[in-house]
């Protein structure tokens, strides 16, 4: 089993390993990965707000807590939105 291949390309799991490679058992290729480093491991999740975000909402609100009804009436609001083409929205 060559090393390169997967480190070329790090998504790839031991059962797509595995079946380029029929003649070797799964057990051996997670065994070769292990000594060699390459551990299987799935990305932690961030949270949504961090604490430096929550602390800019609580001062933008601050800020702007007399602030008249009609004022707000002119404003626009909108999301951030991730738009992919092509591909999928995956972890990665």
């Amino acid at each position: 089993m060559r090393l390169r291949r997967i480190l070329e390309c790090p998504l790839k799991t031991y059962r797509n390993l595995w079946n380029m490679l029929t003649s070797v058992d799964k057990s051996t290729i997670c065994k070769t990965l292990n000594k060699n480093g390459v551990h299987g491991r799935i990305p932690q999740k961030k949270p949504l707000l961090s604490q430096k975000t929550i602390a800019a909402h609580l001062k933008f609100a601050k800020l702007h807590l007399d602030v008249p009804q009609r004022y707000w009436q002119n404003i626009l609001w909108t999301d951030q939105t991730t738009v992919e083409l092509f591909g999928r929205n995956t972890q990665h």
